[in-house]
């Protein structure tokens, strides 16, 4: 996903700001071998106020968005956790959330 593709976030979505790294290091820290984001570089994008979902981006020869409910446990989680929902562009993502906010 390019950096300077933007959409505006909804209700309860927002910029996951200076919680951005921490949120990062929690994924990495909860996905095993084998997760679709395991050893995949990746960027918060977004993160919900009410839950412990997190858009991340991916970058490299397949980027793409990811909606995770990280589990905020500090530990492996065993796969599929924690539950990951892939949208090919940010843009895709936001068709998706705006569709299901109506």
């Amino acid at each position: 996903m390019p950096r300077d593709e933007v959409v505006e976030l909804l209700h309860p979505w927002e910029p996951p700001g200076a919680e951005a790294a921490e949120l990062v290091a929690e994924l990495e820290v909860e996905v095993a071998a084998g997760h679709p984001l395991y050893d995949r570089h990746c960027r918060a994008v977004a993160r919900r106020v009410d839950r412990h979902e997190v858009l991340f981006a991916t970058s490299g020869a397949d980027p793409r968005v990811f909606v995770v409910t990280l589990t905020r446990s500090g530990k492996r989680e065993p796969l599929p956790q924690p539950e990951a929902i892939a949208f090919p562009s940010l843009g895709d993502w936001f068709t998706e959330l705006r569709r299901t906010a109506r």
